[in-house]
């Protein structure tokens, strides 16, 4: 699937999960999109990779982080806490544009490098290696049978 924006993904992703027996919360205005309700709880955040940034970089296609969620990231001190992220590609011309980045990939992108000194935290095709390999990108059905696996961890 392909959306036009993280709020059409968001309605989606609520509408195929509660067909599927996953239970997701809207956590609608806070700071981050949804919660997966399950023994083990799991923040999610919904992303477009685009070219949007309001920083100048290098190479300026991917997704950030504002300044908010930036300082929350930073504060958490339970690392279970960080937030799983499902972004969508919209420049890739397949059903595979979709990838499934861990709270464990995120970490190590967060801090890679001299990122701990800005007030956003940038992921950018820099983090090719850490979070947009091309073998790991999924379907949104595959996206939906990982939400499914941790539901059930």
């Amino acid at each position: 699937m392909n959306f036009k924006d993280e709020e059409r993904m968001r309605k989606q992703l609520l509408k195929d999960s509660e067909k599927m027996g996953i239970h997701l919360i809207n956590m609608g205005k806070g700071t981050f999109d949804l919660l997966l309700d399950a023994k083990t709880p799991r923040i999610i955040e919904l992303k477009m990779a685009g070219d949007y940034f309001q920083i100048n970089v290098g190479d300026s296609y991917g997704f950030e982080f504002g300044k908010r969620k930036t300082r929350e990231l930073r504060k958490m001190k339970n690392k279970d806490l960080i937030p799983l992220v499902i972004a969508c590609d919209r420049e890739i011309e397949d059903e595979r544009r979709s990838y499934f980045i861990t709270a464990v990939r995120l970490e190590k992108a967060m801090h890679a490098a001299n990122r701990d000194d800005f007030t956003k935290i940038i992921f950018n095709r820099v983090e090719r290696d850490h979070l947009f390999k091309e073998e790991e990108r999924l379907t949104w059905n595959q996206i939906l049978q990982r939400l499914r696996e941790l539901a059930n961890y």
